[in-house]
């Protein structure tokens, strides 16, 4: 879709079909799926409103991606995030997501991402270069933050 994606009413079924979308998602109507496609983010600064139930759900690619902190997304499927800033679209205000822990599978590296809480799903494993940039719960940063401090002390040695 060459701009945004707005369910207002009615209902949106993505029959394993994948959407791709260049503007923002807004779901205030019923958005569902048949345990397969994707919703793939694919602009450069996008808005996510209203909450949804995705099977699978890429952003990739240099975008900032802001979730509405009043929505909940969950993911079913798949979880695809890479080279992007996720922001809630309150500061300070988490907007909250959930990896469904039995189905849900993960793909999230170089992410940097502040006001989240993945709180009732499987942890986010963002293990390599990401950012915990604050306000971050059921994110897992160890690896990235170990190797941080490794190489701020290598230098430090110097």
């Amino acid at each position: 879709i060459a701009g945004n994606l707005n369910i207002i009413s009615g209902t949106l079924n993505s029959s394993g079909n994948n959407i791709r979308i260049d503007g923002n998602y807004m779901n205030s109507g019923d958005f569902v799926h048949d345990g397969s496609g994707r919703v793939i983010m694919e602009g450069s600064n996008q808005m996510m409103t209203g909450s949804t139930v995705f099977h699978s759900f890429s952003a990739t690619g240099s975008t900032n991606l802001t979730m509405d902190f009043r929505a909940r997304q969950n993911f079913s499927g798949s979880l695809i995030l890479q080279n992007i800033t996720l922001r809630s679209s309150k500061t300070g205000s988490a907007a909250l997501m959930i990896l469904d822990g039995s189905a849900g599978t993960q793909n999230v590296h170089t992410v940097n991402v502040a006001d989240n809480d993945a709180t009732g799903g499987s942890t986010i494993q963002c293990t390599v270069g990401c950012t915990n940039a604050g306000n971050v719960t059921n994110w897992n940063f160890t690896a990235a933050e170990v190797f941080r401090g490794i190489m701020d002390f290598m230098f430090f040695m110097e």
